[in-house]
């Protein structure tokens, strides 16, 4: 591996936030092709979650829904959250929805 490669894969990995998926625009914002991309999955740094290395988690990472919520956000832009009974618990009132409540409405209307 040239000290160039070996730089960028360092700058790859420092910006990589624990726990998040990677897309392939934020590996071409770091500058890294795909052809590197590829070298990197080969090299086993990088876990592509396809075929056509669209999106990668670090090898070795656990990576939640979170994880893949936060590269839909940040990294393409897209105007995407948690909604529904997710949302309830991230604002910790979950507690104040009604068990076996009727379809259409799940919380005491």
């Amino acid at each position: 591996m040239s000290i160039d490669t070996a730089t960028k894969i360092q700058k790859v990995l420092q910006s990589w936030p624990t726990g998040t998926v990677s897309t392939s625009a934020w590996f071409t914002d770091l500058g890294i092709s795909p052809q590197l991309l590829r070298k990197y999955s080969v090299s086993n740094w990088a876990t592509p979650l396809t075929n056509h290395r669209a999106a990668c988690i670090k090898t070795g990472d656990s990576v939640g829904w979170q994880g893949g919520l936060h590269a839909m956000q940040s990294q393409s832009g897209l105007t995407v959250h948690a909604g529904a009974l997710t949302a309830l618990a991230l604002q910790g009132v979950a507690d104040y929805v009604r068990l076996g409540a009727e379809r259409g409405c799940p919380i005491s209307c």
